[in-house]
């Protein structure tokens, strides 16, 4: 099993903790500073800063890329002629068998989010519809890297 997270939102995990630790060390300095104890406030600062770091790291677990031996993981979009990703767009999560897949196609996909183009794999999927997985997340290297695996598996 290969499992592929995209590095943009490792940054964003990454910032929660920091952020946490920064504000516990300056209640503690105001505190000794003061001689108020601040602890209070500084704890629930820590809860909500916390809480947000939960989802972001929910959605970090569930937007990965997972290639099993038999199946594939993956958040996507329905495709459609003139497909752009939206900021209303909803992906859906899905689990797919290997055999169900009919042909994986590496296409440019417009995100007008940002205003910028940036790589997808469309997905057919027998007596299906076809999806399209955003990978505007990965590096180049991981983008091929993740196509290529996804085709070994289906010529095997």
């Amino acid at each position: 099993m290969k499992i592929f997270m995209s590095i943009s939102k490792v940054k964003r995990i990454l910032i929660a903790p920091v952020i946490s630790i920064l504000i516990l060390i300056f209640f503690v300095i105001q505190s000794v500073r003061t001689g108020i104890v601040l602890y209070e406030v500084g704890i629930y600062i820590l809860i909500v800063i916390n809480s947000l770091f939960l989802m972001v790291l929910i959605s970090f677990y569930k937007t990965r890329i997972e290639i099993d031996k038999d199946e594939l993981y993956f958040p996507s979009y329905l495709w459609y002629q003139d497909f752009k990703i939206d900021i209303n767009d909803v992906p859906m999560f899905k689990t797919i068998k290997i055999t169900d897949i009919l042909s994986i196609d590496m296409i440019d996909i417009i995100i007008e989010v940002s205003s910028k183009t940036d790589k997808g794999m469309l997905v057919k999927i027998k007596n299906k519809y076809d999806v399209v997985v955003s990978l505007d997340g990965y590096s180049q290297e991981k983008q091929q890297e993740i196509f290529d695996l996804i085709t070994k598996k289906l010529k095997q």
